[in-house]
């Protein structure tokens, strides 16, 4: 598997940072991590268990953070660090018991979408965070452009912009996501589980996402509809009243 996905099992001595003081190494590993089996109520996690897989989840995210050091002094060493473009990104977050969710399954909340972005190298140099919109399509435009790569058939197929700080893409005013289908397929959990719970069942959709700064839109093919003010509720734990909200 790849870190940090399920299974979160990283190296003892980082699994120990994140760990509540009362919880030991063992009884984490020892929780069962099966998302499918526990979004069909095979089994239950209680909120002890969850907050120990998040521990977990914690280490490992602190582990891939070593190794990526450990790939930043090698490039030093070698006396191509000052030469290097370092891009490192997430491809998604999970839910660990977050919204009721084990995985990256079924939705498009922030805690699934909104993912680590680090440039390093070149204009990058130097640290800052910004705070602007961005979408991963946005990496090879910013990559191309900071290496000095002319590339017409990029640019005109491209939904990206390049993120390059001298660059000539303005900002973005709202961003995308898409979830296309449930990975399983519901027929592979009837499958395997035999009857699934009516909330799994109404899983199998399409969603789509507009989000600004402020506003996020949610929209199923089944006629879901799930609009939140990000302002006051940043964590999307209720629905707007109405869309004009997004307006």
């Amino acid at each position: 598997y790849i870190e940090p996905h399920v299974v979160y099992d990283p190296p003892r001595e980082y699994a120990r940072r994140f760990l509540p003081a009362d919880a030991t190494v063992a009884e984490a590993r020892a929780i069962r991590q099966d998302p499918r089996a526990f979004d069909c109520e095979a089994y239950d996690i209680s909120d002890r268990e969850f907050r120990l897989l998040r521990g977990l989840y914690r280490g490992a995210l602190a582990y891939v953070h070593s190794q990526l050091q450990r790939l930043c002094d090698a490039l030093e060493r070698a006396g191509v660090w000052e030469e290097t473009l370092l891009v490192v990104c997430g491809d998604h977050g999970e839910h660990v018991g977050e919204h009721g969710f084990f995985g990256h399954q079924y939705n498009l909340y922030d805690t699934v979408v909104h993912v680590p972005l680090v440039c390093h190298g070149g204009p990058f140099t130097g640290g800052g965070t910004r705070s602007e919109l961005v979408s991963l399509l946005d990496i090879p435009d910013t990559i191309a452009e900071t290496v000095g790569i002319d590339a017409p058939a990029l640019r005109t197929q491209s939904h990206g912009r390049s993120l390059h700080p001298g660059g000539r893409d303005p900002p973005r005013e709202a961003i995308f996501a898409e979830y296309v289908a449930p990975q399983p397929s519901i027929e592979r959990l009837e499958a395997r589980f035999g009857a699934i719970p009516d909330r799994v069942r109404a899983f199998d959709r399409r969603l789509r996402a507009v989000r600004t700064q402020t506003h996020k839109y949610v929209q199923g093919d089944d006629g879901f509809e799930r609009p939140h003010d990000l302002e006051t509720d940043p964590g999307e734990t209720t629905d707007c009243p109405t869309r004009d909200h997004l307006i």
